[in-house]
């Protein structure tokens, strides 16, 4: 597995060093998040692709058909077909990871996800992205998960970074202060 991984970050390497090339490195990782999450939540496209028993032509015509219905740009359709031809399509999911921590630096973007009792106003939403994006210097790109249990204010991941601004946090950190001065 180790190997595969050094492999798969070879393919991800190559593939956005390719976009840049041709300036579509947003483009492409769209077409990779298209295409990772129809295998993840299509496991039977993959077995598909997967069966030997299925002639290369056949595998060469579904996939064609996906690119073409899915919009897919260009170079993505091209790689999709590399990988195909080196029974290495199972690896898509693990190769858009790689490639959008990649395009991310290469765009100075960071990825949050921020965890709140209720859905976010707009104004809200904006004035976290800019405090965010003044923290890290990166334009932020949010993504919002509703949890009732943290009672009130928010929780921000921003990679391994976790800022805990949540009523529920603040309680357990009182509680842990009263405790300890006991």
């Amino acid at each position: 597995m180790v190997k595969d991984r050094k492999q798969i970050r070879k393919f991800a390497k190559a593939l956005f060093n390719t976009a840049i090339q041709l300036k579509s490195v947003e483009q492409t990782a769209l077409s990779l998040s298209t295409m990772a999450s129809l295998f993840e939540n299509n496991p039977d496209i993959l077995s598909f692709f997967g069966n030997i028993f299925q002639s290369e032509e056949r595998h060469q015509q579904v996939l064609n058909s996906i690119a073409k219905e899915a919009d897919l740009d260009p170079l993505a359709s091209e790689y999709f077909n590399i990988l195909l031809e080196l029974r290495h399509l199972n690896w898509v999911p693990m190769i858009f990871e790689y490639y959008q921590r990649l395009a991310d630096d290469y765009l100075e973007q960071e990825r949050a996800t921020v965890y709140t009792p209720t859905s976010l106003e707009g104004i809200e939403k904006k004035s976290l992205i800019n405090s965010l994006s003044s923290m890290t210097g990166k334009k932020i790109l949010l993504h919002e998960e509703i949890d009732p249990s943290l009672i009130a204010g928010v929780s921000v991941r921003i990679g391994s970074m976790i800022f805990d601004g949540s009523l529920s946090n603040q309680l357990q950190r009182i509680e842990k202060e009263i405790c300890d001065a006991r």
